[in-house]
């Protein structure tokens, strides 16, 4: 296979993230697929090492982060996240860099086999888009001998198909309600499926978690023996103010007491620093199991991976004349987050929102936490089943958004924003990862 017939057989294959979680995963409910394909593969993941990430928030961030480490450590690295913004090579990273079309097809070649004698089987549920994903991730780091795997699961945790390694070290970020039709409709059962990747002496970060999800972690961490340790304090010391025409700086942050060590972060957001305090503890962690001085807290490498660290289409500052910001915020809570961010690191005159969002998420709470912001918003609709029609969208925002408007597809909302906007005012483009992934191809933007 090329590389276009590579993207179209996979692209063939169930994809939950496009066609969405709640109405396509009912029989999803073991690893059960995943395991017979790495079997059929040879195992690729046994012998690497890994750190496994999850989380309801930040996950994808700390991954980042951990790799940016490792490689300013001089590692070879792996990187695994989804979903994509661009093209599916961005998933799989090596030593910081998306692979190249020639290789995600031989990589699909190779997996190819095992998808369909699985499939031809009829004993377990056909392998998804995401199952094929991470054999190629898991078969790709093999081939690569990379000395350090970082996976970032992509739903829930104990029937993820990143469950299958046991790691080195792993961390839950966070925890609030996400895809409760599927993982739970309270904190505390959404807390059990991401404390599934917990792993027999296997050392734990956690994060700043609600009480009730903090309580069955713990829990369960004590029953498998999961030595746990909590993310330090984080204290953000300086703030940039960005105006129209500034290039990007990095925040100063504190992580610690006794003493604290101070870090420039690359990435904006008070989240942001949160996930920074679980990246320096989860990188400790995995310098103890590895015998990796350059993981300790206060290292070289662990100042220059938070500094060096790029993850695209998170407050990414894309643009000036007028500011042109980027971010995935899907959720009320990631809202709450973006509109925080917005009032602290950029100085703007007028605010333009271009927002789509996808069918199962919680439009009302989106909006109400952009809504104090004012500014006018362009609604739009990304290219994917899920996605919500414009007219749809501002009508489930009537009397949240002072002003709305039905703006078709993302590019056409982003030119329309653009076009409106004076050279002082800031243009943001939120409500999903696909809708940026379109705005970023619409304007030419290379994620990585």
């Amino acid at each position: 296979m090329n590389y276009a017939e590579a993207v179209t057989y996979l692209e063939a294959l169930v994809d939950h993230e496009q066609l969405g979680f709640r109405r396509h995963m009912a029989s999803v409910v073991s690893l059960d697929t995943m395991r017979a394909l790495s079997l059929l593969l040879g195992e690729p993941h046994l012998g690497l090492c890994f750190a496994h990430i999850a989380g309801s928030k930040g996950k994808g961030s700390v991954a980042a982060m951990i790799e940016a480490m490792a490689r300013a450590a001089g590692l070879t690295t792996g990187l695994y996240t989804s979903p994509h913004l661009v093209s599916p090579r961005e998933r799989l990273r090596i030593d910081g860099y998306p692979i190249p079309e020639e290789e995600l097809a031989e990589l699909t070649t190779a997996v190819r086999p095992a998808l369909e004698e699985i499939r031809a089987m009829g004993q377990l549920s056909p392998p998804t888009f995401f199952e094929a994903y991470t054999a190629m991730a898991l078969l790709c780091f093999a081939r690569h001998r990379v000395a350090l795997a970082v996976l970032e699961t992509g739903l829930g945790g104990r029937f993820d198909a990143t469950n299958i390694v046991t790691p080195a070290a792993c961390a839950i970020t966070s925890l609030s309600l996400e895809h409760t039709d599927i993982l739970g409709s309270t904190i505390g059962q959404i807390a059990a499926e991401k404390a599934g990747i917990l792993k027999p002496g296997v050392p734990a970060v956690v994060g700043e978690l609600p009480p009730e999800g903090l309580a069955v972690v713990e829990e369960r961490a004590a029953e498998v023996g999961a030595p746990l340790r909590r993310a330090p304090g984080v204290r953000i010391v300086t703030s940039p103010i960005l105006g129209p025409d500034d290039d990007p700086r990095p925040q100063v942050i504190e992580i610690g007491d006794d003493p604290p060590h101070r870090y420039e972060l690359g990435l904006l957001g008070d989240y942001q620093a949160r996930n920074a305090a679980v990246a320096v503890a989860l990188a400790e962690a995995l310098g103890e199991a590895l015998g990796q001085k350059a993981f300790g807290p206060g290292a070289e490498a662990v100042a220059t991976g938070l500094r060096d660290v790029r993850w695209p289409g998170r407050l990414q500052v894309a643009g000036k004349s007028p500011r042109l910001v980027l971010d995935c915020a899907h959720t009320p809570a990631a809202a709450a987050g973006l509109a925080t961010s917005l009032r602290r690191y950029f100085r703007y005159d007028r605010l333009w929102l271009v927002v789509g969002m996808s069918d199962d998420k919680d439009v009302e709470g989106f909006a109400a936490a952009l809504a104090p912001l004012g500014g006018t918003v362009f609604a739009c609709r990304a290219g994917l089943p899920r996605a919500l029609p414009p007219e749809v969208l501002k009508q489930r925002a009537v009397g949240i958004w002072d002003e709305a408007r039905e703006s078709g597809n993302v590019a056409a909302a982003v030119d329309a924003a653009l076009s409106e906007a004076g050279p002082g005012d800031l243009v943001c483009v939120t409500g999903s990862v696909y809708v940026v992934g379109e705005a970023m191809q619409h304007l030419g933007l290379e994620p990585w």
